[in-house]
C-alpha cells in the first residue's frame, strides 16, 4: 500500500511539473513531496 501511494505520489510530482495543474499539488503535503525528492 506504502509502494502504491509512493508511485503516485511520484507521478502526480512528475505531473505538477509538466502539466502545473495546482489542484493536484493541493492533494500531496509539502512533507510528502519534499521526502520524495529527497530519495
Amino acid at each position: 500500500m506504502d509502494e502504491l501511494r509512493s508511485i503516485c505520489h511520484r507521478i502526480a510530482i512528475i505531473s505538477n511539473g509538466v502539466i502545473s495543474k495546482p489542484y493536484d499539488a493541493k492533494r500531496i503535503p509539502p512533507e510528502d513531496i519534499a521526502i520524495e525528492m529527497a530519495k
